[in-house]
């Protein structure tokens, strides 16, 4: 697993949030509050699986040991992000659909990473 690919494939989740005007807006402007929440998933769960990545690489031992978490992770922040665009640009229509797998990930995937990341805490520092 080469942690360099992955930072790459992630810079365009990060350049997607930080490009994202939603946060300069005044709230009685209520033009894209509907994508403000999904941003601010993607926000932290980057910013945690990129964590997850800086801690492995200080600890090179540790790389394979997490590297089904690490790919799991990442391919679950991909989905989360391709579904956040749909929600973006596709048709009105379909927007209830895209809302509904958004919470389903958002649910029951997206806290994968937050225990990825707790439980590399917890080996690399050795409480576990």
């Amino acid at each position: 697993m080469n942690f360099t690919e992955l930072v790459k494939s992630n810079r365009q989740i990060i350049q997607f949030v930080n490009d994202w005007p939603g946060k300069d807006q005044p709230y009685h402007i209520k033009k894209n509050l509907e994508l403000t929440k999904y941003i601010g998933t993607l926000d932290v769960a980057s910013s945690r699986f990129n964590t997850i990545l800086l801690r492995l690489s200080e600890h090179p031992m540790m790389k394979e040991q997490f590297a089904n978490d690490v790919s799991q992770c990442n391919l679950i922040m991909k989905k989360f992000f391709v579904n956040t665009l749909r929600l973006k640009t596709w048709p009105k229509a379909i927007k209830p659909f895209i809302r509904w797998r958004l919470h389903r990930i958002g649910t029951q995937q997206i806290p994968k990473i937050k225990s990825t990341l707790k439980k590399v805490i917890d080996t690399v520092d050795g409480t576990h």
